[in-house]
Formats: C-alpha cells, structure tokens, sequence
C-alpha cells in the first residue's frame, strides 16, 4: 500500500510470522497480536528505500538490515507506526542509532536490559530512542511472569503499541483486533 510508502526514519513496524518464537512471544505477551518488530531506517543517499533493522535470534545473530518488503515477506499480519511530531526528530537520531549496531551488536538471548552489548527486537527499539533522549515506555516495563525464566523487566510489543509516541499509520488487520487480544 501506497501508506507503507509514506513511513520514515524512526518509525516502527510490528509482524507476526509463525514459529516457535511466536508463540513464545504470544506466551508471555497476551496484550500484542505481534511477536516481533524493527525500527524504520531510510539511508539519506536512498531516499526511495525503506529498510528495517531488528535484532532476532537467526541470520547471523546479529541485529540487521532488511527492505521493508523482506521484512514483512513471511508476515500474516503487521502494523506500521510512525513517531509523532513531538518525537520525529529523536526518531530520526533513533533510526541513525539502530543503523550503527548492524551486524555490530549481537541478539540478546538472556533478554536482560541491564547491558547494551546485545539486544532484543523492543529492547533495539527502547534503547535506540534512549540514546536519542526519549524515553518511549515511560519507565514502565513488562514483568515478566514465567516459570524457570530469571528475568525480572523486559518489554513486551504491546508496551510498545500501547505508548502515545507513536500514531498508526497502517495495519493489515483491523485495530480491533488488535485491541481485543
């Protein structure tokens, strides 16, 4: 869609894929009909390319970079979000952040926010926007409530979705549904 095209630097885009990883994100995040998201990266020398960066447990294990289109090719549903005025310029120094961990920051498998030399997909997006001065989930973090599992804080894609910094720009499926979930 002609929206997907409007997006820019800073701006955030949820899927869900099916797998393993999914499920385990539908697991402990029963707020999110979305197991996975990146940050919106648009290379001034590119204008016309839209690529996404996002840390996940596969290709290589470091945090990447993708077109749009790679991004959303195995999706069965995504969101596009795009930060509003009062954080579009942090946005665009969060996308210029995210671009320089590529293939430099390793996936966060312990999922611990406590140190920057690996990340996972909401931890890249959270702390990208940090370092540009904003703070998108207003100090408030996920618990998380699982047996085994020795994390205390972590960041769930709902909080993501649920924060006021961002406004919906596209969805594959209707926001009820997102809502309802």
């Amino acid at each position: 869609p002609s929206k997907i095209k409007q997006v820019q630097s800073g701006g955030v885009v949820f899927r869900r894929v099916t797998g393993t990883g999914s499920r385990l994100v539908d697991a402990i995040d029963s707020e999110s009909s979305f197991s996975h998201v990146g940050i919106i990266y648009i290379a001034p020398s590119q204008q016309e390319d839209v690529f996404v960066i996002h840390a996940q447990p596969q290709d290589g294990e470091f945090v990447q970079m993708e077109t749009l289109e790679t991004f959303l090719e195995n999706a069965t549903s995504f969101a596009v979000y795009e930060p509003t005025y009062t954080i579009s310029d942090a946005g665009l120094v969060a996308a210029k952040q995210a671009f320089e961990w590529v293939n430099k920051i390793k996936f966060d498998r312990e999922f611990n926010l406590d140190t920057d030399e690996a990340l996972y997909c909401t931890e890249l997006i959270y702390k990208a926007y940090r370092e540009a001065g904003v703070d998108i989930i207003g100090g408030e973090f996920n618990i998380v409530e699982f047996p085994l599992v020795q994390i205390k804080e972590a960041i769930y894609p709902s909080l993501l979705i649920e924060n006021d910094l961002f406004i919906l720009l596209y969805s594959n499926e209707d926001r009820e549904t997102q809502n309802e979930k």
